[in-house]
């Protein structure tokens, strides 16, 4: 999953800092206080994370910065994507959806996905909703049986953690399959 860049690995927390950099530039202050107050935290609001995130990211030639002079004395680095960083941030949200993805990392699933109007257009968000759908209803499929055949045999605290991953999976599904029909509804994409 991660990509390696000038022999340099590229982690989940440098794919979103390019994501977001491709969105508008920003300081890294900006960048770790968008982290601190939205679901971003998730992922991190550490310094001692997006810092060195951001100087690598620079160091491969996927950002760089502009100083300039933000409202006190302090200088302001703002942090901009190069074209070399969105070639590498496409061909990451290019990559397909994986069974392994939809069984053991949904959060990365829907992550790629928030990236995706901005760097590749509506239309291959449209399809790489399409390519989850189907696997996600087959694991689905998979945790009902194990929950149907197995349930009654289990402890009740473990059936209902099994009973709640069903749900919340079931849940997933039905926002997936929402999301292909607003899609089809919306106004034609002016890139794909």
């Amino acid at each position: 999953m991660a990509e390696t860049v000038k022999n340099t690995k590229i982690t989940l927390l440098g794919y979103i800092l390019l994501g977001l950099l491709q969105k508008q530039p920003q300081s890294g202050y900006d960048l770790r206080k968008l982290f601190a107050t939205t679901p971003l935290m998730n992922y991190s609001d550490s310094p001692g994370a997006i810092y060195p995130a951001l100087r690598r990211l620079k160091k491969q030639g996927l950002i760089k910065d502009k100083i300039t002079k933000g409202n006190s004395l302090r200088i302001c680095r703002i942090c901009h994507l190069t074209s070399e960083g969105l070639a590498v941030l496409r061909k990451w949200l290019k990559q397909p959806v994986t069974q392994l993805e939809i069984i053991r990392n949904v959060d990365l699933l829907l992550m790629k996905f928030s990236l995706m109007d901005e760097a590749l257009g509506p239309k291959r968000s449209l399809s790489y909703l399409k390519s989850a759908e189907p696997l996600l209803a087959a694991h689905l499929t998979y945790l009902r049986t194990f929950l149907q055949d197995k349930g009654p045999g289990m402890p009740l605290s473990g059936r209902l953690a099994l009973d709640f991953g069903v749900r919340s999976y079931d849940t997933l599904l039905q926002w997936i399959r929402d999301a292909i029909i607003a899609y089809a509804k919306s106004p034609k994409p002016n890139h794909s």
